[in-house]
C-alpha cells in the first residue's frame, strides 16, 4: 500500500495506492495517527487508486473510523473500482461509511 495524506480547511483527504491487506498494518497504523493529528471532523478516503482490499485491510478502515469517530468526526469512503465497491457492498461497510461513488 502506498498513501498519500492531505490536509484542507474543513478536512483531511487520504489517498490509498495499491493493495490493502495485513502486512500494511503498521504502515495504516501511522496513517491513522497522521490523520488523527489534523484534527479535521471530516476524513475522506479516496479508494479511486486501490486495486485491491482483504479482510484485513477492510480491518483497517474499520480502525480509521473507530478513531475518527472517536475524535467526534466521520469518515467517507470515495471512488471504490467496481471490484472494491462489490466487496464492501458485500460486508455492507455502508453501514459503517457513507460510500460515495
Amino acid at each position: 500500500m502506498r498513501y498519500r495524506v492531505t490536509v484542507a480547511v474543513d478536512q483531511v483527504r487520504i489517498e490509498l495506492f495499491e493493495k490493502l491487506g495485513f502486512k500494511d498494518h503498521h504502515e495504516f497504523r501511522k496513517l491513522i495517527a497522521e490523520a488523527s493529528a489534523a484534527k479535521r471532523r471530516r476524513v475522506t478516503v479516496d479508494l479511486s487508486g486501490l486495486a485491491a482490499v482483504d479482510s484485513a485491510g477492510l480491518g483497517l478502515l474499520v480502525l480509521l473510523n473507530d478513531k475518527v469517530k472517536q475524535d467526534g468526526g466521520s469518515v467517507s469512503l470515495t471512488r471504490p473500482n467496481q471490484t472494491v465497491a462489490r466487496l464492501l457492498a458485500i460486508v455492507e461497510f455502508n453501514k459503517l461509511f457513507e460510500i460515495e461513488a
